[in-house]
Parts: structure tokens; C-alpha cells; sequence
């Protein structure tokens, strides 16, 4: 049993005392109706010292109440009379009943008023139940929320050192990798010197013993020689005679031959000048018939050499030439390996091998025969200037740019080699030096194309779009129509998009898109027409920019980027057909699935078609690429709210508006999901938040959504 307060103790002690008076005055009215009664059976009288007028007494109205009055008599004559016993019996009765109705009225209302207090005391305690019930959920709530909370930012730091562990081994393997390269380059070098220094070592050894065979065989000779003269000497004057006649024959003979033998090197010497004419004849011939004439002739004289002398280090050269041309670079390889065997001292055999070793990609052994070329002559800028362009392929873009300095010391008119020192100086991002070398180019070589291209770029590059357009206008200038021309415009409509010259820029983009077809390559020219549609979504024509990008995946199918943009168009408009917009989409997909836009613009056109599932896969594939994203995860959690998952969607706004305390459409769908879950209190402060925040935005649907809730 629930147990009283001390002001309902109280109140009960009232209302007792109050219903003992209302019976205590009631035993009196009924003792002095008693003690009135008078005679037999009649009225009595009573007096009680007090007069009383006879004219005035009581009668019952028609409904039986009692009424003071006047008594007296009617127009008849023949009034109501009421003795005074009567009168005060009645009177004793109608006090009585008012005594009575009193008690009554009084008693009923202590009883109502305990009743309230009671009702009152169960409602403050229903109130104080609900408030810290509304408390308890309230926590709960919070304590789960600063879980989840700790759980995310627990289950980040997680990943963040997994990424960073992930980082920290690939660079140890990219460490170990460059010390592996290195290793092998060294052990390449190391290999080199150890044949080197072994033939060399076989060559003075066998220039030893050829020393020591021909030493006994003088030797041999000077016995036989003293034997012969010995028994010469014993021969009869007679035969001494005929000696000399014979001696002076050898004699003669030995003349004729040491003759012939200078005759013959003399001719050798002349056929080897005669094929290195024809070499320069080949170098600078101007036609192809003429230097294919020069080194046929070169291969037969060569050829004609070997034959006497197959050490010939001109003719394995020559050879090697005729072998470069006809593209066997394996045979020339081996040709220029017997010319540098037979003379180790010839800067050009290092060369031409290092060029053929260059064609045929082994770049660590073409640097070492350009660099064994620059030592043997340092004043030779074409060494130092393909070993530049080696050097770029073995990824040492700092030693590139030394070497191509060092053609430039040696011949500062060197045109190749200021256009490829300018390039390597814009592949490492030094923009000023990068221009300063094409400037120097140009002032020397004012009609190079290319300088003039590539320095537009570079200035494009570092934003200083003007220059870039004057560039590539001055290009344009020095053109004829040609793939070149046509590029050029495309690169110049790129400039001024970017500085927002939408028309002029539409204007140079269909100059390139109407002069694509000097470009060959089906790819390039795939990119000329997806220029133009870009310029010509820019400028609105958004029917012709369509059409430019289905021209563009005519040409290449695989083009993610016309792809991506189609869609983009398609589904604003106005009746969109979202499968059309997923099949153009999903071929993107399957070829680059980690591709931002191709995912996102597949997740939006799932969205639009109510495919929530795949929505959310593809949001979530592009969010895997750029995890920072606001807008997919705007995306993904209105897909999370359509789909009724209001448990995911939740957890997605609320990361929102941790990155963005201004998102406000979080606050506003996360008002929504909190009355779809019956959480109003929640939904209204969100509500509220948003309100005061931002009175303006989606004013409306605000108040609308806090008057559902506030009733």
C-alpha cells in the first residue's frame, strides 16, 4: 500500500473534524424537535420569549417547497392558516435539511479535493516516471552515439596505420627494387671490366708468346744459319761462286716482294679510304636512291676487304651500317662488336653500338657505350646528347639534363640538344629553366614547331594562359594544314576554355574538328572530337555536344571520358531513360572499375531508378577511390534514406556533419529519419538546430516538419 503524504494526512484530519461537527449539529436539531413536541398529537406551542406576527408565516409552493410568506386571506375570505407550533416545526425541519446539505456539500468537497490532491500527487509522479524514463533513453542514446563515435574514429586510426604500414612496405620494396637495379647495373659494369680487363690480358698474353715463338725461331734461324755457313764455308770456291749468284737473286726477289706487299697495303689503305667516302657519301646523301647506292658499294668493297683481312675494323663498321639499315640490329650488334674488338680506341664504334643497343632497349648497356664514346672524344655533342636521351629512359632525369648541358657546352648551337634539355627541365617540374631553354631554342631556331608548342604548354602548365595562347598562335602562324596544325588548335581551344573564352574557344575546337582528318591515329583523333563536344557543352549546345561524344566513342569505344560526360547529359533531362544511361556506363565499369566518375554517374542512374542496392555499390566503389568525397556521401546516404535503411543512412549524416557542421541537408534528413523511428525529441532538436542556423534554407519544409511534431 502506497504510503500518505503529510498533506494528504492532513486533508483526511479535515474533512473527519468537518464531517463530526455536520453529526454533531444534526444530534441538536433532532434533541430540540424533540423537546418542541407539545399535546396530543396536535401542533404545540412554542415560546421563547420572543413575539411573533401571525400575519406572516410559510406555505408549500405547487412543487411541495417551502416558502416564506404572507398568510393572508384570499379574495375569498378563506386564507391558509398555520398555527405557531406548526411554523416552528417547519422551521426546525428546514434548518435541519439546510444543516444537513451543508455537511453534505462540505464533506463532498474535502472528498473531491482529496481526490485532486491525489490525482495531482500520481500525475507529478507519472511526469517524474516519463522524465527520467526520457532521461535514461536520452543517455542511452548518447552513451551508444559516443560508441559508435569511438568505434569510427577507433576502426580510422585502424585503417590509417594500415595505410600506413601498406605505404611504408611499398616504399621499402621500391627501396629494394632501386638497390636491386643498382646491384645488377653494378655488377653489369663490374662484368664489363672483368671481360675487358680479360681480353685485354688474353691479347697481351698471346702478344707474349708470339714474341717468345718468333725470338726461338730466330733462334733456330741463326743456328741453321751458322750450320749453313759452316758447311758453306767447307764447300769448294767454286760453289762460293754460285752462292752469291743465288744470294743475289734472293735478293732480288726479296725486293720484288717487299715491293708488292707495299703496293698491296698501300691498296688496302686506299679501299679503306675509298669505303669511308662512301660511308660520308651515305651520312649525306640527299636522296634515299643516292644513299642507297653509296652503301652498296660500301658493303661490296667492304666485303671485298674481309677477305684479305678479316680483322678489318672499317669493314665489320661498314657492315654493321648495312645491317642498321635493314633494321637486323642483332647482326649489327655483332659487326660492331668485331670493329670495336679490332680497335678499342674508336669513339664512333661506341657510337653506333650504343645506338643499336639503345633500339634494341638495353638501355644500361647503350649509357655505358655512349659514356665510353664521350671519354674517348669529349668534343663529340651527339655522345653526350644520346646519352642524354638513355639516361631518360633508365628514369635519371637529373643526369638527362647534365648530359644534354654538355652537348650544349660543346656545340651551344645544338638545336636537338636545347629542345630536350627544355623538356626534362618540364618533367621535373622546373618551369623557369623549362623555359628559358625553349626561349633560347627559339631565339636561334624561331621557326621550331615544337618549341613553339611545347613552350605554349609549359606555360599552360604553370597558368599563365596568355603566354600559352600567344605561343601556340604564333605556331599556328608558321603552319600549314597538317596533323600538326590541327593539334596545335586543339591545344590552343584547351587554353582559352580555360581562361573561359567559350567562343573563341568553339571557334579554334571546330577549326581542329573540322581538320581531324590530317591526324591518322583513330585515338588522337577520337580526342580532337571529345575536345570539340567539351567546348561545345561549355557553350550550352548541349544536342550538338551529345552528338560529339557518341562520334567520339564511334572512333574509340573505349573512351571513359565521352562516356562519363554522355551520361552526365542524358540524365539531366527532362525524361531521362536511365537503362540507356547504364549501358553506356557499364563497359567503363568493367574496364576501369575503380574509376571515380564512371561509379559515381552509375550510382546516380541507379538512384534515379529506384535500384537501390546497386546505387549504394557503385557510390561506395567510387567512394573507395576518393574516400574524402562530401558529395557521394551525400549521395549514398540519400540512397540509404530512399531504401528505408535508416540505420546506415543515420550513421552517414552524422559522419556529414562531423566533416561539415554546415551540411544542412544532414540536419534535415536526419530530422526526417528521426521520425521515421519515433524518436521526436531527437528529430526536433535537429529541426531546431537547422532553424536557427540557417533560417533560410528550405524554410518551409522546416516549420512544416516541427509543427508535425510539435502537434
Amino acid at each position: 500500500m502506497k504510503k500518505l503524504t503529510e498533506e494528504e494526512k492532513r486533508k483526511i484530519r479535515k474533512f473527519s473534524i468537518y464531517t463530526n461537527l455536520v453529526i454533531i449539529v444534526i444530534i441538536i436539531l433532532l434533541l430540540l424537535r424533540c423537546n418542541g413536541c407539545r399535546g396530543n398529537g396536535g401542533y404545540g406551542s412554542f415560546d421563547d420569549g420572543h413575539q411573533y406576527n401571525s400575519d406572516f408565516g410559510y406555505y408549500y409552493d405547487e412543487n411541495g417547497k417551502l416558502i416564506y410568506g404572507d398568510l393572508r386571506d384570499s379574495k375569498s375570505g378563506a386564507g391558509i392558516l398555520i398555527d405557531e407550533d406548526e411554523a416552528a416545526s417547519l422551521l426546525e425541519e428546514q434548518s435541519r435539511k439546510e444543516a444537513e446539505d451543508a455537511a453534505k456539500t462540505l464533506a463532498e468537497k474535502e472528498i473531491q479535493e482529496m481526490k485532486d490532491a491525489q490525482a495531482l500527487e500520481q500525475a507529478k509522479q507519472a511526469e517524474e516516471e516519463a522524465r527520467l524514463a526520457a532521461e535514461k533513453d536520452q543517455k542511452q542514446k548518447a552513451d551508444e552515439e559516443k560508441r559508435l563515435r569511438e568505434e569510427q574514429k577507433k576502426k580510422a586510426a585502424e585503417e590509417k596505420k594500415l595505410k600506413e604500414a601498406e605505404e611504408k612496405q611499398r616504399k621499402e620494396e621500391l627501396k629494394k627494387k632501386e638497390a636491386e637495379e643498382k646491384r645488377k647495373a653494378a655488377e653489369n659494369e663490374k662484368r664489363l671490366a672483368e671481360e675487358k680487363a680479360k681480353k685485354e690480358a688474353e691479347e697481351k698474353a698471346r702478344l707474349a708468346e708470339e714474341k717468345a715463338r718468333l725470338k726461338e725461331e730466330k733462334n733456330r734461324q741463326s743456328q741453321e744459319a751458322a750450320k749453313k755457313a759452316a758447311e758453306e764455308k767447307a764447300k769448294k770456291e767454286a760453289e762460293e761462286k754460285a752462292k752469291k749468284e743465288a744470294e743475289e737473286k734472293a735478293k732480288k726477289e726479296a725486293e720484288e716482294k717487299a715491293q708488292k706487299e707495299a703496293e698491296a697495303e698501300a691498296q688496302k689503305q686506299k679501299e679503306v679510304a675509298k669505303m669511308q667516302e662512301l660511308l660520308d657519301k651515305y651520312e649525306d646523301a640527299a636522296s634515299e636512291e643516292e644513299r642507297k647506292s653509296s652503301l652498296d658499294e660500301a658493303v661490296k668493297l667492304a666485303n671485298e676487304i674481309l677477305k684479305s683481312n678479316p680483322a678489318s675494323d672499317s669493314a665489320h663498321y661498314t657492315l654493321s651500317k648495312d645491317a642498321q639499315k635493314r633494321k637486323q640490329y642483332d647482326l649489327a650488334l655483332l659487326e660492331l662488336q668485331k670493329a670495336i674488338d679490332a680497335n678499342k680506341d674508336n669513339y664512333l664504334y661506341y657510337y653506333d653500338i650504343g645506338k643499336v643497343q639503345y633500339l634494341l632497349k638495353r638501355f644500361t648497356e647503350a649509357a655505358a657505350s655512349f659514356l665510353r664514346s664521350c671519354e674517348l672524344n669529349n668534343k663529340f655533342e651527339p655522345s653526350r646528347y644520346n646519352l642524354g636521351l638513355t639516361y631518360i629512359k633508365l628514369q635519371r632525369e637529373r643526369e638527362a639534363i647534365e648530359a644534354f648541358k654538355q652537348a650544349i657546352k660543346i656545340n651551344p648551337a645544338y638545336e636537338k640538344g636545347w629542345i630536350e634539355l627544355a623538356r626534362a627541365y618540364n618533367r621535373v617540374g622546373n618551369y623557369s629553366e623549362s623555359i628559358d631553354a625553349y626561349n633560347k631554342l627559339l631565339e636561334m631556331y624561331p621557326d621550331n614547331l615544337n618549341g613553339l608548342q611545347e613552350l605554349g604548354t609549359v606555360y599552360f602548365t604553370i597558368g599563365e594562359n596568355e603566354k600559352s595562347e600567344e605561343q601556340y598562335k604564333i605556331a599556328m602562324s608558321k603552319m600549314n594544314k597538317s596533323s600538326e596544325l590541327t593539334l596545335t588548335k586543339y591545344n590552343l581551344s584547351t587554353v582559352l576554355l580555360d581562361e573561359g573564352k567559350y567562343e573563341e574557344a568553339l571557334k579554334v575546337a571546330w577549326q581542329a574538328y573540322d581538320e581531324k582528318e590530317f591526324v591518322k591515329s583513330k585515338d588522337i583523333k577520337a580526342n580532337v572530337v571529345y575536345n570539340y563536344a567539351l567546348i561545345l557543352e561549355k557553350n550550352k549546345k548541349l544536342d550538338n555536344a551529345k552528338d560529339g561524344y557518341r562520334e567520339v566513342l564511334t572512333l574509340n569505344p573505349n573512351h571513359t571520358k565521352a562516356r562519363v560526360n554522355l551520361s552526365t547529359l542524358l540524365m539531366a533531362e527532362e525524361n531521362c531513360d536511365e537503362d540507356q544511361v547504364i549501358q553506356l556506363l557499364l563497359p567503363a565499369a568493367q574496364s576501369e572499375k575503380n574509376n571515380f566518375e564512371v561509379n559515381n554517374n552509375l550510382g546516380t542512374a541507379f538512384l534515379m531508378k529506384a535500384d537501390y542496392e546497386k546505387a549504394i555499390l557503385y557510390y561506395s566503389n567510387a567512394l573507395a577511390s576518393r574516400p574524402g568525397d562530401f558529395d557521394v556521401k551525400n549521395n549514398i546516404a540519400r540512397a540509404y534514406l530512399q531504401k528505408e535503411d535508416y540505420e546506415n543512412a543515420h550513421n552517414v549524416y552524422q559522419e556529414l556533419l562531423q566533416a561539415d557542421s554546415k551540411n544542412w541537408e544532414a540536419y534535415l534528413s536526419l530530422g526526417k529519419i528521426y521520425m521515421k523511428l519515433g524518436d521526436e525529441q531527437s528529430a526536433l532538436k535537429m529541426l531546431m538546430t537547422l532553424q536557427k542556423a540557417n533560417p533560410e534554407y528550405k524554410a518551409s519544409e522546416v516549420q512544416s516538419l516541427i509543427n508535425v511534431i510539435t502537434g
